[in-house]
């Protein structure tokens, strides 16, 4: 592992960013070459005490650490740019400072990023407690932007569009170096089950007044770079009925007032510098430029904090629909944040060529087999083959699960002391022959209405089985979907 991670300091709270200095240090392998940059937005080192001795320690241990800054704020993306000429290694980490990587995080992102197609060019880490709840494909894990709060680049790529736009301070930045790569052909990746404890929100649905105030500059700004005036013309309109509306705190429509006179100071630089590319479409939804799961707040656990060992569940899918649906079912299984699970694939003799479809994913989930009569109810078959004392109960293969599925099913259903639970679903308005087409160009979606008794995969306790049908709990985030436009054509 050859690899440069850049951590931009302003006045840490030292336990944090020590923690995610050990983090990365536990994750260097013999033979790693491993340079960790601690760029200072404040006045150096000397502002943390006790900083010095945890760099000491650090290269102690073999990891080069490089020191920069101290001439003031510079805000994160000139932080960045300041720190790029310096990086030598093919692969460039950015962590914020109160970003640490779960234990094997760093490990799997580097394995996944090695072996990767040549045209990714960054790859996000899910952050805990809360994840960003963007779209993305279940199956290939592109997405729309990356969030620079834990992120792997690809230092050529990063290069090529000469780093992060200077006129961001603060916010947003992170959306218009992504927008950026995708109009040069670059795909953006998430990988869920790479993660970081990032406590950003001290509560569930915390308003930041500067994430709001630095949001409704940039956010005009991408309009003008990335879309035509009908869409500057909407984000202004959105910006003046926010200012005559009530305030969310204090100096809000002040802040805001400001945020739209900057712009107008900004708007020919960006007007001047739009972007556009082959396949690009920017996507804004009110202030938002993604399209968002429901459920942003729904609370991950870190592995800290998850009582051990983690419940076996046992995975039983009955693999109706095409070969793809069932390639990237499989893929979206081997995907899941939640481990310990058993993989059970039935086989009722129907498909001949069952066992080479499943074969590539062999290793990753070490699939058992059960051969039954066709129609053999999964739930009766469940209590024979099931080791887990949790089952998840795939009737057919058309649905996308979410890399959080199996998680916030299980934490749900533990939670509300239930026997049963399942989440929500979209109907995306495509086939699947082009889901990755139908995310990347925001094809048009809705809720499912199907009553949760009828969702796809629910999670269902071994032991209520062979009962009357169990009260089923509802999880309040999105974790699977279903290209619709493939039921209009059966």
């Amino acid at each position: 592992m050859r690899l440069d991670v850049v951590i931009v300091v302003y006045r840490p709270r030292l336990a944090e960013l020590q923690a995610g200095l050990e983090a990365i240090a536990q994750a260097c392998t013999p033979g790693s070459v491993v340079t960790v940059h601690l760029w200072h937005n404040d006045e150096g080192p000397q502002t943390t005490p006790g900083l010095a001795a945890v760099v000491d320690r650090l290269r102690a241990g073999g990891v080069a650490v490089r020191i920069g800054g101290g001439r003031g704020n510079l805000g994160f993306g000139r932080a960045i740019n300041a720190v790029l000429p310096d990086v030598a290694a093919s692969h460039l980490l950015l962590l914020n400072q109160d970003a640490i990587p779960e234990p094997g995080a760093l490990q799997r992102l580097w394995d996944s990023a090695r072996d990767d197609d040549a045209q990714v060019a960054a790859w996000e880490l899910r952050q805990i407690p809360y994840e960003h709840p963007k779209d993305y494909d279940p199956a290939t894990g592109d997405t729309g932007w990356c969030s620079g709060a834990a992120v792997l680049l690809r230092t050529q790529a990063l290069r090529e569009v000469q780093g992060f736009e200077p006129r961001f301070f603060m916010y947003c930045e992170d959306v218009d170096l992504s927008w950026r790569l995708r109009c040069r052909g670059w795909r953006l990746r998430y990988l869920p089950r790479c993660a970081v404890v990032h406590r950003t929100y001290s509560e569930a649905g915390e308003m930041k007044p500067l994430a709001a105030l630095g949001g409704a500059f940039a956010n005009l700004c991408l309009r003008t770079r990335f879309a035509g005036r009908r869409h500057v013309l909407d984000g202004l309109g959105q910006l003046w009925r926010q200012v005559r509306g009530p305030q969310a705190f204090a100096g809000h429509r002040r802040g805001l007032l400001r945020a739209g006179l900057k712009f107008a100071r900004h708007y020919p630089y960006f007007r001047r510098t739009r972007t556009a590319g082959p396949g690009f479409e920017p996507c804004f939804n009110g202030w938002d430029y993604e399209q968002r799961r429901e459920g942003s707040f729904h609370p991950f656990q870190s592995q800290a904090e998850q009582v051990q060992p983690r419940p076996l569940v046992s995975v039983l899918l009955r693999p109706e629909g095409s070969d793809d649906d069932v390639r990237h079912w499989l893929r979206g299984l081997a995907n899941q944040t939640h481990r310990p699970l058993q993989t059970v694939v039935v086989d009722d003799g129907s498909r001949p060529a069952l066992r080479a479809l499943c074969e590539p994913w062999q290793a990753a989930l070490a699939i058992e087999w059960a051969t039954v009569p066709p129609g053999t109810p999964l739930a009766a078959l469940a209590t024979d083959v099931a080791r887990g004392d949790w089952v998840l109960l795939a009737e057919e293969a058309r649905h996308r699960l979410y890399a959080d599925h199996v998680e916030v099913l299980l934490q749900t259903a533990i939670d509300r002391q239930a026997d049963a639970a399942c989440g929500l679903v979209w109907l995306i308005d495509a086939p699947a022959s082009r889901a990755h087409e139908a995310h990347r160009l925001h094809a048009g979606r809705r809720l499912s209405a199907e009553p949760p008794p009828a969702r796809p995969s629910r999670l269902v306790r071994r032991a209520a089985l062979g009962h009357p049908a169990p009260a089923i709990a509802e999880a309040d985030k999105l974790t699977a979907l279903r290209y619709a436009a493939d039921d209009a054509s059966a």
